[in-house]
């Protein structure tokens, strides 16, 4: 995936690395040496934090380094300074607050209702991306086959690719495509002198319910049944060029007229698929249908979706719901279990648990957070960030998340006011349902040390004073020198 503001580093090391001073002398360059910095106005160029890691030289504590060979100074923040500049009033629209931020190391400097478990939102996909990464590895890809059945049928065969596309994406070129998979397919049937099918799909990778019980009825024009076999993450598009993101277009284009969204996925994956079949001169007959080809069936053909670790980015850059369910899923498959939201909730949550992620009071439901019967603590989310900082491994849940006013969730946000000191240096993954809002992530203080900071609000009927609190408490991390 292209990453126009999102640099991996090493972070955090008894040593210092010849990249962190790199790009620690960069960031002091353009921010002023680490002094705090008037706000900038919404004109003013936008200059993001690299996205970092604080993993620590192997056999070693994690120690936050005071100075390097350039005597540039580093101090690690401080629990008293830390609490005296996160001091915001709460007013009882916005709701119940819980709040952590931890040094780098795990070490408490704020806290307030740290254990108790809080319907998440969307900051779930953090504790869902750390897991996948966790089990599948972060250069897993999935594929999605053409097999030969019985007789002239073929089966499209769907390997939880949540972001296969009908045609490439430019912008996204690691994506597959359902046309490319059309060419390779009619060049084999062309090479074995076939020129007519029947197309069926498959789809039995996931098992159970497709669409889980907790989920609100209205949730259904926005978000699809959960299928191993989807293109389009089942919304028709036309092509059409994306609009610019400062610096990175977006990956997701919209279709240029409102389609609904499909009952089955997978038979209109396999619709799809037969139109493009039927273009390039291969006859199709009869409505595509369900069926499987079978273990020992023949490959006709495949494409291989992106890299696990380039999943997760999408899934925290947009919010991507069906990706984050169709991982959730795949994790499960991943461990040797049934491919169910069951399943997979009680996989991610041994691979937390495995992690040293506290889950007492956590109740994973989904992959997304769409459920409001699911439950997590700030304690269990800002852990989750810890450990994929320290970790090469599990680097893409830090180098995935957005950049206030620059990209994804936190684009339109940071922008001027009293969160403005935030715009390019706090990174955070957001959450929104009805009564609920939610961010996590880091940022960078003005001594330079980093900070993760969980916040999570419920039971708020003003959804707007609720948010600009969230961004006020990242954006004062940024402020303070708390040494």
């Amino acid at each position: 995936m292209q990453r126009s503001a999102k640099h991996t580093m090493t972070f955090l090391s008894p040593l210092w690395t010849k990249h962190w001073v790199l790009a620690v002398t960069a960031v002091l360059f353009l921010t002023g040496c680490g002094q705090v910095q008037p706000p900038q106005t919404a004109s003013d160029p936008v200059v993001p934090t690299p996205s970092i890691s604080w993993q620590p030289a192997p056999d070693s504590k994690p120690k936050l380094p005071t100075s390097d060979a350039s005597g540039l100074s580093y101090r690690s923040p401080t629990a008293g300074s830390v609490a005296e500049r996160l001091s915001l009033p709460v007013t009882p629209k916005m709701g119940r607050v819980s709040a952590l931020v931890l040094a780098p190391d795990g070490t408490k400097l704020y806290g307030v209702n740290t254990g108790e478990p809080v319907i998440p939102a969307s900051v779930n996909k953090v504790l869902t991306s750390l897991a996948a990464v966790e089990v599948l590895g972060p250069e897993k890809r999935f594929e999605t086959r053409v097999l030969v059945g019985e007789g002239d049928q073929i089966v499209l065969t769907g390997g939880g690719d949540a972001l296969l596309q009908s045609v490439p994406n430019p912008l996204e070129p690691d994506w597959a495509s359902l046309s490319e998979l059309t060419e390779k397919t009619v060049a084999a049937l062309k090479e074995s002198g076939r020129n007519s099918v029947t197309v069926a799909v498959d789809d039995t990778l996931f098992a159970g319910p497709s669409w889980h019980p907790t989920w609100l009825p209205g949730y259904r024009s926005v978000v699809p049944p959960v299928s191993a076999l989807v293109v389009d993450q089942g919304r028709p598009k036309l092509p059409e060029t994306p609009p610019a993101r400062n610096g990175r277009q977006s990956a997701k284009p919209k279709p240029s007229t409102p389609r609904g969204l499909p009952a089955d996925p997978a038979i209109q994956a396999g619709e799809v698929f037969a139109t493009q079949l039927r273009a390039a001169g291969i006859g199709v007959r009869s409505p595509v249908k369900h069926a499987a080809a079978g273990e020992s069936a023949q490959l006709l053909a495949s494409v291989s979706s992106p890299t696990v670790a380039q999943i997760v980015d999408d899934i925290l850059l947009h919010s991507d719901n069906e990706a984050a369910e169709a991982l959730f899923r795949l994790t499960a498959v991943g461990a040797g279990q049934p491919g169910s939201f069951a399943a997979a909730s009680k996989v991610v949550t041994e691979a937390l648990e495995k992690l040293e992620v506290p889950t007492a009071g956590v109740s994973i439901q989904d992959g997304s957070g769409l459920s409001r019967e699911g439950r997590v603590t700030v304690d269990a989310i800002a852990a989750a960030l810890v450990v994929a900082g320290k970790s090469a491994k599990h680097s893409a849940i830090t180098a995935g998340l957005p950049v206030g006013a620059v990209s994804g969730t936190v684009k339109k946000r940071y922008r001027s006011g009293a969160a403005s000191s935030g715009r390019g240096v706090v990174h955070g993954k957001t959450g929104t349902l009805l009564g609920v809002h939610s961010l996590a992530g880091y940022t960078l203080t003005s001594t330079n040390g980093p900070v993760i900071y969980a916040a999570i609000f419920n039971d708020s009927v003003d959804g707007l004073a609720a948010r600009d609190w969230l961004d006020q408490f990242s954006a004062k991390l940024t402020e303070c020198g708390c040494g």
